[in-house]
């Protein structure tokens, strides 16, 4: 049913006894705890929003934007969400296809878990997702079950609906476990650190990780695996140096890969800045904005302009608002291209997963980030920036881990020409080339070679794809001058 007609449900109506202060207005992310679940509702593929509030319905309203919202009001909230649910059913578009409900309490679902919902439902009337330990929200109902949702009753009804009419019942895989929702303190807490839960349940330790890592080949030796490890459970930043083409690069992505979380990736360079790295504001609208506010003869205020939405979110910012349930891999490649000030400009997102825009104030992560810097060590870094990391050099691998690495990459070449490259590699690396080849011109030269069809290295093999591996000319012939059958003879 591509062309259904979708409703959002999401319900806000909670009296929270049990925590004592409202929780639709606890501080989540940038927001609000329900705020940030109707920013969720807003990016699903929904053609109608429906939000039910109740407890503390007149704070909320004030506090929260629920602007293109079609807002419901409970009073019998304490009779249990199933009222809820029966008082915004009225609310609900006549041509609505399909409700989603989710819960307002309920932070870690994300537009990814709503569109694999509506996409694994099928035709079926009732729809809910099943995570790794057991069934959860959001939950879709198609019109057809309208009539029984209107009678339910308590807060379990909607559970009891599905056991009652469990043959109509699609049940869609989610990744992860069932994200958290908010009744008390440790629930908050909970969820709040919901991130680094994900985490730990997916790394417990070391050998684990560098179990998953080879899973997606990248292979890493004992210290490696320690540092990504702690890297991504304290979490603290993780500042990879070694020479270019070791697989420093890699590591985050390889990590990201692991994590199944997006790899957010800030390439430095010399004159970058937060312009770049972090927001800037999107002038053409803000003036478009004004234009139309001084047509209409509407007065704009400046926090009216300098709000989130007319913000252009750079690499760092997305990393720090990433909604979860498992955090981003912020890979900031290179920091040695950049310079002095950007590294001062990045101490307090190392130090406290934050950053500070003037016109907004302190954006705190809610998630906050596995972060990874790299350096070609072309220029010493700051102290500052060192004390805030953990730290691993990435040293050339033996040739034997090599010969496995670049198989692993190039599927399908030969052991024998893996280990002449590996080997070949090896001796330029101790020759005197300016620029010794790193295990991605390995990988590179390997691809090449095979692509020719060349079996076995030789003098000529070597001289006709010796750009694959040297990429300058002055290394070139300092190669060719010590003569390339030098680097197929045996050792001795």
């Amino acid at each position: 049913m591509t062309d259904a007609f979708v409703t959002g449900l999401v319900l806000g109506a909670g009296g929270s006894k049990r925590l004592g202060r409202p929780k639709q207005l606890l501080p989540y992310g940038n927001g609000t705890l329900l705020g940030h679940v109707v920013d969720v509702a807003r990016a699903c593929p929904f053609d109608q929003v429906v939000v039910a509030l109740g407890g503390a319905a007149d704070e909320v309203r004030e506090a929260i934007d629920l602007e293109g919202v079609d807002v419901v009001v409970n009073d019998d909230y304490g009779e249990g969400c199933s009222s809820s649910i029966a008082a915004a059913l009225g609310a609900v578009d006549l041509r609505c296809d399909v409700m989603v409900l989710m819960l307002g309490d309920q932070p870690g679902v994300t537009e990814e878990t709503v569109r694999a919902l509506l996409a694994g439902r099928g035709d079926a009337p009732l729809a809910v997702c099943r995570y790794e330990d057991g069934r959860g929200h959001p939950i879709a109902f198609a019109n057809s079950t309208f009539g029984a949702l209107a009678e339910l009753h308590g807060d379990k009804g909607v559970w009891r609906l599905l056991d009652h009419r469990a043959d109509e019942v699609a049940e869609v895989p989610i990744p992860g476990a069932i994200p958290g929702d908010v009744d008390t303190e440790e629930d908050y807490m909970a969820v709040t650190g919901e991130a680094q839960g994900e985490v730990a349940h997916l790394l417990p330790d070391i050998e684990t990780l560098a179990q998953l890592l080879a899973g997606v080949d990248y292979l890493v030796d004992e210290g490696l695996a320690t540092s990504m490890f702690l890297g991504a459970r304290l979490p603290q930043p993780l500042l990879l140096e070694g020479e270019a083409g070791v697989g420093k690069t890699e590591a985050a992505k390889a990590l990201a890969a692991v994590l199944d979380t997006p790899l957010i990736r800030l390439q430095c360079y010399d004159g970058i800045d937060a312009a770049e790295a972090l927001y800037e504001w999107n002038y053409p609208r803000q003036l478009l904005s004004i234009r139309l506010a001084d047509t209409s003869g509407e007065k704009l205020r400046e926090e009216d302009l300098f709000g989130p939405d007319y913000l252009i979110r750079r690499p760092l910012l997305r990393a720090l608002e990433h909604p979860g349930p498992r955090p981003a891999v912020l890979l900031i490649d290179e920091i040695d291209r950049a310079d002095d000030d950007f590294e001062a400009f990045l101490l307090e997102l190392l130090a406290e997963a934050s950053v500070t825009i003037p016109e907004l104030g302190t954006i705190r992560a809610t998630h906050p980030p596995v972060i990874v810097l790299t350096s070609n060590r072309t220029r010493d870094l700051h102290d500052a920036v060192k004390r805030r990391c953990l730290y691993h050099w990435i040293a050339y691998p033996t040739p034997e881990r090599e010969v496995e690495i670049v198989r692993r990459r190039v599927k399908g070449a030969s052991q024998t020409l893996a280990v002449q490259v590996a080997d070949a590699v090896s001796r330029m690396r101790a020759s005197d080339v300016q620029k010794p080849p790193g295990i991605a011109e390995a990988i590179d030269w390997l691809a090449a070679l095979s692509l020719l069809g060349i079996e076995r290295l030789d003098a000529g093999a070597i001289d006709r794809t010796l750009g694959s591996v040297l990429k300058y000319s002055d290394d070139q012939e300092v190669i060719r001058a010590a003569g390339l059958e030098q680097l197929v003879r045996s050792r001795g």
